[in-house]
């Protein structure tokens, strides 16, 4: 999760960088829940996709959800979208094995 307030701490790009370097992380699906999107100041998912330099990792699929963790406001959405990643994931490895 990532607080993703002007003040909050958002600027996890290079651990992220570090985790995904890791061999068994190799094209991992990837998501990144963006919380206080009712604050002001928030750091909308467009914002973070560029803080955090997503566009690097084009060997994994990944998203970036906006949520509000009081209301609730997009954390259904954001699972039921790392689930259907997940699942193409587990998919195309079982049809590279095949190969």
């Amino acid at each position: 999760a990532v607080v993703s307030t002007q003040s909050g701490h958002y600027g996890r790009g290079e651990e992220l960088s570090n985790l995904l370097a890791l061999p068994e992380m190799q094209d991992v699906p990837i998501m990144i829940f963006g919380n206080k999107q009712d604050m002001r100041g928030a750091v909308n998912p467009p914002q973070l996709i560029e803080q955090l330099h997503m566009n690097r990792y084009n060997n994994h699929s990944w998203y970036v959800q906006g949520t509000c963790a009081v209301t609730g406001e997009g954390i259904w959405e954001g699972i039921e979208i790392i689930a259907e990643m997940i699942k193409d994931h587990k998919r195309d490895k079982r049809r590279k094995k095949k190969k």
